[in-house]
């Protein structure tokens, strides 16, 4: 997997939407509630699927773009989007 710095800049995007609902997320509480390593699939899975993902790539996923093109960059973005919240995740639970 590329690391968060060799991630494209929708990709970024995508981490700094997810990263934030991470943490007000109501399955975690206030940041400075703990963050239980079991949740994190959980929490990631959540997090992963909202519209951050999609307007990542709102220009595939315009309607006159093909349908491929769509389901590819929506695929290849949750799996950045669980990759670097899953590494987040596990480095800030308990």
């Amino acid at each position: 997997m590329a690391s968060c710095r060799a991630a494209s800049p929708k990709a970024a995007i995508v981490v700094a939407v997810c990263i934030p609902l991470i943490l007000s997320s109501s399955s975690v509480g206030p940041a400075t509630a703990a963050m239980f390593c079991g949740d994190c699939d959980i929490i990631c899975g959540a997090s992963c699927d909202g519209s951050g993902v999609t307007s990542a790539c709102g220009d595939k996923c315009d309607g006159q773009s093909p349908a491929e093109a769509c389901d590819n960059c929506l695929r290849v973005t949750k799996r950045k989007c669980l990759t670097s919240c899953a590494d987040y995740c596990s480095t800030h639970c308990t």
